[in-house]
């Protein structure tokens, strides 16, 4: 039995159609204040795509499509694993430094926690930092006369 992630709406109204299956629907909006809201803040983009974007993103990633259905009322969208090791050719996609270091840590560890990215992110930070700082002080060194103590 492969594992999988199930991302759920809390929102307890039917929200399944069976032409979401098909990529056959309207979309419209649920909860028009929150819509309303994301759209003000310029978080919403491209109304009605998400489903879409999702296939089209599982796809490009060579993942299986997602599975979604309704039980008891609560709308589901199972993200099956694949349960496979493979290499994503990372140099197809435009990604910065901490997404390459994020990959590579998966890569060798199978898997990452949010204390494991945090720890990725401050490594670069602090990486970024001190290398600023020592071009900082190597230019102040080279055009002043001071002397600067480390």
């Amino acid at each position: 039995m492969s594992r999988c992630l199930r991302v759920r709406l809390i929102k307890r109204t039917f929200l399944y159609d069976k032409k979401i299956k098909r990529n056959d629907y309207t979309p419209k909006t649920r909860n028009k204040i929150i819509a309303g809201v994301f759209n003000n803040l310029k978080i919403m983009d491209k109304r009605g795509t998400g489903f879409l974007r999702i296939r089209e993103d599982m796809e490009k990633w060579e993942l299986p499509p997602p599975e979604f259905e309704e039980r008891l009322g609560w709308f589901v969208i199972k993200f099956r694993n694949p349960n496979v090791e493979r290499v994503i050719e990372t140099y197809k996609f435009d990604l910065n430094e901490r997404q390459k270091k994020t990959i590579e840590y998966i890569k060798v560890h199978k898997k990452i926690t949010t204390n494991d990215y945090m720890k990725i992110i401050v490594n670069l930070l602090t990486f970024y930092i001190v290398s600023k700082f020592t071009s900082i002080v190597i230019f102040l060194k080279k055009v002043s006369k001071i002397t600067i103590a480390i």
